[in-house]
């Protein structure tokens, strides 16, 4: 055997050991990244929601309706939930925003920043309008500031002249290792 034969093996033989040495190492930054965010469950029962009229309110021919139903948000133990949010688009594609209500058994003061806007009292300046302060108004169509519950039975109010029947979309913000994100669900309303 020749001195190019121990050559060709002693090549061979650390090009092995290299490939080996890069297939089962990690990338250091992976190791120290957080896990990727896992599955939110945000669910609406009943799958289907019938609207409940109100009754006559001196509306047109598109009366005043309620929409009642529970969402259950889950999630892994790490995930803060945030806000939900609700849009209602009827059959064709108007989108409106309800008025939300806490369904039985909860009490605003549960959840400080649910329920109607104030209307602002006291006196101004003639030409003044009133300037809402943050986080004294809650926006309509949202839900912000319910702790740690999970499963939240609500109403959503609509006024006159929105047709109750289209598709109830339903958003929760939530946060996850520092990280903002949201996720959504559709609801049939007939």
């Amino acid at each position: 055997m020749g001195a190019s034969y121990r050559s060709y093996v002693l090549v061979v033989f650390f090009l092995a050991m290299a490939a080996s040495f890069g297939c089962g190492g990690a990338d250091s930054a992976a190791v120290t990244m957080p896990a990727a965010a896992q599955a939110v469950n945000l669910s609406v029962e009943p799958n289907a929601i019938a609207p409940t009229f109100a009754g006559h309110r001196g509306c047109g021919a598109q009366q005043p309706f309620d929409l009642r139903f529970v969402v259950r948000l889950g999630g892994p133990h790490d995930v803060s939930f945030h806000r939900l949010r609700f849009k209602f688009q009827d059959r064709v594609g108007r989108i409106d925003v309800p008025q939300v209500s806490l369904g039985p058994g909860l009490t605003s003061t549960m959840f400080p920043n649910v329920g109607p806007i104030p209307t602002p009292s006291g006196s101004s300046l003639p030409t003044s309008s009133p300037i809402p302060m943050p986080g004294t108004t809650p926006l309509a169509g949202t839900l912000s500031s319910f702790g740690s519950a999970r499963q939240l039975p609500l109403w959503l109010e609509f006024g006159c002249g929105v047709a109750p029947s289209g598709m109830l979309i339903v958003i929760v913000d939530f946060d996850h290792y520092g990280r903002s994100l949201s996720t959504e669900t559709r609801v049939d309303v007939r």
